[in-house]
């Protein structure tokens, strides 16, 4: 039996909760980028499983091709790109692959007709690829949903994206990714870097949790890492932080980012 949305992990914006430096204001001197380096205080703990084999089919919602041309679209090949190259550099033909890629709306594909307000629905209706969808303001985009209670949400407010896995055998199987267009990157909304975003939630499926504990008392991260306030500085400086500020471009691994994902695979 699959173990649907066994797990989820959700990245919010929290412009206080963490000690977070401005973007270029230090540059990580990477010194490894093929070998495992797991810090005892992060562990075993910090991954939440593998695939059993890269690349991994990934498609994009068929909105964010046609949405104001397509714009966003170099931003979120981007962040595939960046996680090829680390693939490459182990030897692998590559850590994703996009399908159904292109222009216009005959790319991508098309959100389910879903409107329950669980993200596992969204990870098993697509069957050959990880599914990257944007969560917006109507339709079946829309993020306020009857079945999520009242005043409910599917991504509550605060929360960038979220990741959710399936399981099977202690493997993942399946994913998804939902990405929050109403709360930020709207009319209006904080805006925040998606290539950014992006690249952090796909170190997500990969398996990785957050580099440090970034949880307060409405949020809950799974990860064994240390708490984010007495986190090494690597930690903090890593792709996989569990926050992202307005404007702060976060688009190349740390250190820590891959040593982590070295020991997955």
């Amino acid at each position: 039996m699959l173990a649907k949305g066994l797990a989820s992990v959700a990245c919010v914006f929290l412009l206080f909760s963490c000690s977070v430096r401005a973007p270029g204001s230090k540059k990580d001197r990477i010194v490894n980028f093929t070998q495992c380096i797991l810090p005892a205080d992060q562990g075993k703990g910090s991954f939440q499983g593998a695939w059993a084999a890269l690349p991994i089919p990934v498609v994009f919602d068929r909105d964010f091709y046609v949405a104001d041309n397509g714009e966003i679209m170099n931003s979120l090949r981007g962040s595939v790109t960046t996680w090829n190259t680390w693939a490459g550099l182990r030897g692998m033909r590559g850590a994703f692959s996009i399908i159904n890629d292109g222009t216009g709306n005959t790319s991508g594909r098309d959100i389910p007709e879903l409107t329950d307000c669980a993200q596992a629905s969204y990870s098993s209706s697509v069957t050959d690829a990880v599914g990257i969808w944007k969560i917006a303001t109507s339709g079946f985009h829309k993020n306020q949903r009857d079945s999520c209670g009242t005043n409910g949400k599917i991504l509550p407010d605060g929360v960038q994206g979220q990741t959710d896995w399936i399981i099977v055998g202690g493997k993942i199987v399946g994913a998804s990714i939902l990405l929050n267009f109403e709360g930020f990157n709207a009319p209006g909304k904080q805006p925040i870097d998606s290539e950014s975003l992006l690249l952090h939630e796909l170190g997500h499926v990969l398996g990785l949790l957050h580099s440090c504990n970034g949880s307060s008392g409405d949020s809950i991260d799974g990860t064994t890492a240390p708490h984010c306030g007495v986190a090494r500085e690597q930690y903090v400086d890593a792709v996989m932080f569990p926050f992202l500020e307005v404007s702060q471009n976060r688009r190349n691994l740390g250190q820590n980012d891959y040593n982590r994902i070295n020991c997955i695979y």
